[in-house]
């Protein structure tokens, strides 16, 4: 490992994968905290999906407010498991990324909120229309999709 660590400090992106992952499987938060710090994708990638499964809401919230994406998604994973749709909204329209949109939308679909995800995807969400499209072709509503398609939400 301490091979493995210097390579990846270094900027060997193969080390810092390995050290990622292994770390993540042990659980053992430290390097990847350092990692991630440092700017490292995997390790980052690697330490949000950890805090999520940990439950560690107030760093994955701190991290995506700093803008790492792989918290701000992470953060939306926890939030939809424990059903914490106010929070998921509120992190959605707060987020400048499209992850957390996403995964508000396929919550919305999963609870039969169709008329919520509409109203999104009509206020202009990106991820609100393509999981909206996704849902109404799932569910057979064909002549609606198709007026979506051709309307002026879709730019046509």
């Amino acid at each position: 490992m301490a091979e493995l660590t210097v390579r990846a400090k270094a900027g060997n992106a193969a080390a810092a994968y390995e050290i990622a992952a292994v770390a993540a499987q042990r659980g053992d938060l430290k390097p990847l905290r350092s990692f991630a710090d440092a700017g490292n994708g995997w390790a980052t990638f690697h330490l949000a999906q950890a805090l999520a499964d940990n439950g560690d809401i107030d760093e994955l919230r701190a991290r995506a407010e700093a803008g790492d994406t792989s918290a701000g998604d992470g953060l939306a994973r926890l939030l939809a498991e424990r059903n914490d749709l106010d929070d998921l909204r509120d992190w959605a329209d707060a987020s400048v990324d499209l992850l957390p949109e996403r995964r508000l939308a396929a919550e919305l679909v999963r609870r039969d909120l169709l008329d919520e995800l509409r109203a999104r995807a009509n206020a202009g969400g990106s991820r609100s229309a393509e999981v909206l499209a996704q849902a109404l072709r799932d569910q057979g509503k064909l002549r609606e999709l198709r007026s979506r398609a051709s309307g002026p939400i879709c730019g046509a």
